[in-house]
């Protein structure tokens, strides 16, 4: 009998590591342990039948038992109470992020033969889909320059003191190397800047595969790299990772007369239309 516990709990090991070795060798993430918490639960549950049925003197085997009873309920309540918390923050955010979309389609009108380039704004995973469902059209194209997120404070590994909101950074049209592009520079380096990371790793493009991937090397100063729609150089990264002064070529053919472009202002906090006088969108 005590063979056949050793194998169940071995096998009960095995199984959670195969369930959860993505959070090992890549990065830590609640959805990996999701597909775990059955086998750990049962583990847990089969560990405590086999420490009941030990042949020990009862007075302690009850203290033990009771102690990790109450471990158990603080664990449980505490646990109810941090969801709890955490949808009620989710609920706030999810209305601010409404608001923030909805004050900028409120302001700015745009027809149906518009695409759209947007760059320099807070994390968003969803942009065409948010697009889409506001102008009512599911044929509206958006490419977001992912690779010049604005840097915030715990977003994808950001540890520095970022802000997307109240921090100054300017940003010029620009053409080089006969493409169309712009450049963002912080006025505040210590608060505001771009993020080119995915959580605690560097993202490189990789023309190949066409898709972004993790590298564990910084992109070098002063060079020219790609990125999915063009490349970028910077010209000075903090010592804490954002960049505070960086330039974007976009390729030709993902812009034309239609196209608009829109940012997000470091300052008041809010999606911009950013106009682009300095060139027609025929000539490109």
């Amino acid at each position: 009998m005590k063979n056949l516990n050793l194998k169940i709990l071995f096998i009960l090991l095995i199984s959670s590591l195969l369930f959860y070795w993505p959070g090992i060798v890549a990065y830590h993430n609640p959805r990996y342990i999701n597909a775990v918490y059955p086998i750990i639960i049962f583990l847990f549950v089969y560990c405590f039948y086999l420490f009941s049925k030990l042949n020990i003197n009862k007075y302690f085997k009850n203290i033990i038992l009771f102690i990790i009873f109450i471990i158990i309920i603080f664990y449980i309540k505490s646990g109810f109470y941090n969801n709890l918390s955490s949808i009620k923050n989710n609920a706030q955010n999810s209305i601010l992020y409404k608001s923030k979309f909805e004050k900028f389609f409120n302001k700015n009108k745009f027809n149906k033969n518009n695409n759209f380039i947007i760059f320099g704004v807070p994390f968003v995973s969803d942009m065409q889909y948010i697009f889409q469902i506001f102008l009512k059209n599911l044929n509206t194209r958006v490419a977001h320059i992912r690779h010049s997120s604005l840097a915030e404070s715990g977003c994808m590994g950001c540890r520095a003191t970022c802000k997307t909101k109240n921090v100054k950074s300017e940003f010029k049209w620009i053409r080089e190397n006969n493409k169309l592009g712009f450049r963002l520079t912080s006025l505040d380096p210590e608060h505001c800047g771009w993020w080119i990371s995915f959580s605690h790793f560097p993202l490189k493009w990789s023309e190949q595969e066409r898709a972004y991937i993790w590298t564990e090397k910084e992109p070098e100063l002063d060079t020219w790299h790609k990125y999915s729609m063009g490349e970028f150089k910077i010209h000075k990264r903090e010592k804490t990772g954002q960049l505070t002064d960086v330039t974007y070529l976009i390729d030709d053919k993902w812009v034309d007369k239609n196209t608009v472009f829109i940012t997000w202002d470091s300052f008041t906090g809010e999606y911009i239309v950013i106009g682009s006088e300095n060139f027609k969108g025929e000539d490109l």
